[in-house]
């Protein structure tokens, strides 16, 4: 009997991916491993280089490591969430925003004391003028950052499906 062209395996077998994370693959495309190695990323962003919060600039993209200093959830006048995250390191303080959020989620990981990496958009706030970022990327580091897939390097960005988060696809190509 000849042995299966690891090629031809279907994504479904890889580690991490499954049944349920196949049709996300499938609508993208990618039904096999080789399918896989030619589904290329969209673009490349680097987040390779970490800034100190008080050099980010306004209109650039960023990535820095901070501290988690405080937390809030905020309604607004038109009845809307909003979950405030205000990140700190020597150097300064800056607020990340989110307005859809899954609120468990967002309490449990985001607590006072944590060490991120976060990467996004740095834009004015409408009303003060102060740095802020809307719905980052963040990393929890848990030992070398330098480890993550997801930050401290040039990343690859995938285009996107429902059912397959930026970091799972990564995840998952990088193996």
């Amino acid at each position: 009997m000849r042995p299966i062209d690891p090629l031809l395996i279907p994504i479904q077998y890889v580690k991490g991916v499954g049944p349920a994370r196949a049709k996300a693959f499938r609508r993208l495309q990618v039904e096999t491993v080789r399918d896989a190695l030619f589904f290329l990323p969209r673009r490349y962003e680097d987040r390779s280089e970490l800034c100190p919060i008080a050099q980010l600039d306004i209109g650039t993209r960023a990535t820095f490591r901070a501290r988690i200093h405080a937390t809030n959830l905020r309604n607004t006048r038109r009845g809307y969430r909003l979950f405030e995250v205000f990140f700190r390191d020597q150097t300064g303080l800056i607020k990340a925003i989110w307005f859809n959020f899954n609120l468990d989620y967002m309490t449990t990981h985001f607590t006072r004391g944590k060490e991120v990496v976060v990467s996004g958009d740095i834009r004015a706030n409408f009303y003060t003028g102060q740095p802020e970022v809307l719905h980052p990327d963040v990393e929890f580091v848990e030992g070398e950052a330098s480890e993550s897939v997801h930050m401290g390097r040039i990343i690859p960005i995938y285009p996107a499906t429902e059912g397959m988060p930026q970091k799972q696809l990564r995840r998952i190509m990088k193996q």
